[in-house]
């Protein structure tokens, strides 16, 4: 065996005795200083209500679609299966919402730093961006740190609320650790209204 090679396998070896490899970021919150830049990028929202009716108009969100958007959201890569849903023709169709919210961090139960959530000239989308109005910087992020967005669909009556959602540390410190854009699946915590939320977090 090559000495290069011996010496990469004797270092692993050496790391799985030792017990030396790197913690992941999400568990050791509590005992490092972790101060992070987070910002919700952008959001998925279901083409329909809970109910199926569509967010502006009375007509139902046709079967079809419904069905593939309940089993993209059960596949390995739920996210581009979804958009690809989103991105059918039979979707144009449909009346879309004009989502408008508000973002918080939640440090030990209590709402800080709220955030307006505007998406500029976007109007009836399913798939708002948010203009860099939901960003908040030198986050000390610890077990007790959330992120709570609230969103409704903003209508000339009467708003419809769409959810309420929350990413935990642990989640928030996944994300710093991607180094990206991470789409975090909330579907379950919104009655399937809204389904995704990017973020991206950066550590300072």
């Amino acid at each position: 065996m090559p000495g290069h090679l011996r010496e990469a396998l004797l270092g692993l070896c050496l790391t799985a005795l030792c017990g030396c490899a790197k913690p992941r970021l999400a568990d050791v919150l509590d005992s490092e200083n972790v101060v992070a830049t987070i910002e919700l990028v952008d959001t998925t929202i279901a083409p329909a209500k809970a109910d199926g009716r569509s967010w502006d108009g009375m007509e139902h969100l046709p079967s079809g679609i419904a069905g593939m958007l309940a089993e993209a959201l059960t596949l390995e890569d739920p996210y581009h299966a979804v958009v690809d849903v989103l991105g059918a023709p039979l979707h144009q169709q449909i009346e879309k919402p004009d989502p408008k919210g508000t973002a918080w961090i939640v440090r030990n139960g209590r709402l800080t730093e709220a955030r307006t959530l505007r998406v500029g000239d976007q109007i009836d989308t399913c798939t708002p961006r948010w203009n860099r109005t939901a960003r908040w910087e030198h986050v000390r992020l610890d077990s007790g740190v959330r992120l709570r967005v609230e969103l409704i669909d903003a209508d000339v009556a009467f708003d419809d609320p769409m959810g309420t959602f929350e990413l935990d540390a642990r989640t928030l410190a996944t994300i710093i650790e991607s180094g990206r854009v991470y789409q975090v699946q909330v579907s379950e915590q919104t009655q399937k209204q809204v389904l995704f939320a990017g973020v991206s977090a950066s550590r300072e």
